[in-house]
């Protein structure tokens, strides 16, 4: 076996690996990023809706029995008639969903949406 040869072979091995260990972090960037639907909740007048996702990187962690509610997620305020995202928090728990709030006005127009008593958005 020539020297030239062994030189070849180990800068071969050592681009696999750097390509290996590339693909991933860009797998665990994705894992710890990635968004899964979990519920849609429509206001009352039909003009937003609140959509609620976890995170993949929770649904991967065990937990106990009864708490997979605990997860940790987060939501998004969206106008139905362009689908445009007008607002997006943190939610620590996915059951806190069940605090979603829709105030309206006098004409029966959604005006803000609260989620729970520390998240409030104003709606144009």
């Amino acid at each position: 076996m020539k020297k030239t040869d062994f030189l070849h072979n180990r800068s071969g091995c050592l681009i696999a690996l750097l390509v290996f260990l590339g693909a991933l972090a860009a797998l665990a960037y994705w894992v710890y990023h990635c968004e899964i639907h979990f519920d849609t909740i429509a206001s009352p007048c039909g003009k937003y809706r609140v959509e609620i996702y976890y995170y993949l990187r929770e649904a991967l962690v065990p937990a106990m029995p009864g708490g997979g509610s605990d997860k940790a997620g987060c939501i998004y305020v969206i106008r139905n008639e362009d689908g445009q995202t007008l607002h997006r928090a943190e939610l620590p728990m996915l059951h806190m969903r069940r605090d979603i709030q829709f105030a309206r006005d006098a004409a029966g127009h959604t005006k803000t949406i609260s989620a729970p008593i520390w998240l409030w958005f104003e709606l144009p």
